[in-house]
């Protein structure tokens, strides 16, 4: 199934190549429907909750909004159908709807080859799975455990700088600033919260997580590498070593 987002200037177009002889008179009679269709929309002609309900557009918050748009959804279904209603099956079908609910065309494939134009290409495959990998999966991951690791030191000197405050009793309003007067009663009194500021000196492994990260984008250049960092990512020195690579801090 492949799905199309065009406007009604090039579905016009599209229609009018696909005419002939014997279609013309449906063709410009289900152009004409989709107009139709479009102005009751907009006069707020018929019932939409329902159709709303139905008709669910992604990408759309619902199926008047789309309507109201100046785009035409269409649907190519490449592959066996069975019309339960005539008891009849096709094979190798090339099937067009738009709007959901309106067929277009209803043909034989015309691939010489007998299969849907439709071909996945990724960088390396996975075993029980159809979808694939592309090159810059690896690399979300590691990108997210380095952002994680930077923003949690960023918080803890947000919190060593700007700490948290706790009030115990009967405390005037003040401002937190530097020569700041509290007034309180007896009881009251403002503790600051420090947070374990060691945690600031710990050693994330960051800057080699960037060195691995950079290692990445070396070898998304070099096809040859992709078998041998499968094998070798875990020893990532030994791996730069047999690269003979120098990479930058």
């Amino acid at each position: 199934m492949v799905r199309s987002i065009i406007s009604l200037g090039e579905l016009r177009d599209l229609l009018s190549r696909m005419t002939n002889d014997d279609n013309r008179e449906t063709l410009e009679n289900l152009y004409k429907y989709l107009i139709d269709i479009r102005f009751h929309a907009r006069t707020f002609q018929g019932d939409w909750i329902q159709r709303d309900h139905l008709y669910q557009m992604d990408g759309f918050t619902s199926f008047r909004a789309y309507l109201l748009s100046e785009f035409v959804e269409i649907l190519t279904f490449y592959g066996d159908w069975y019309d339960f209603y005539t008891d009849h099956f096709e094979k190798n079908r090339v099937i067009t709807v738009i709007d959901r609910h309106k067929l277009i065309s209803n043909l034989s494939n015309p691939s010489y080859f007998g299969y849907p134009p439709i071909f996945h290409s990724p960088w390396r495959r996975k075993v029980d799975n159809l979808w694939g990998m592309g090159p810059l999966d690896n690399l979300i991951g590691m990108q997210y455990r380095m952002d994680h690791l930077e923003n949690m030191r960023a918080d803890v000197v947000d919190l060593t700088t700007y700490p948290v405050q706790k009030i115990k009793g009967f405390v005037e309003e003040y401002t937190w600033q530097p020569g700041e007067k509290i007034f309180m009663g007896e009881e009251g009194d403002v503790e600051l919260v420090q947070p374990a500021t060691q945690i600031v000196n710990a050693n994330f492994e960051i800057k080699d997580s960037k060195k691995t990260w950079k290692l990445w984008l070396v070898l998304l250049e070099k096809p040859w590498a992709s078998e041998l960092l499968e094998r070798r990512l875990s020893t990532k020195y030994n791996l730069l070593k047999t690269l003979q690579l120098d990479l930058p801090e």
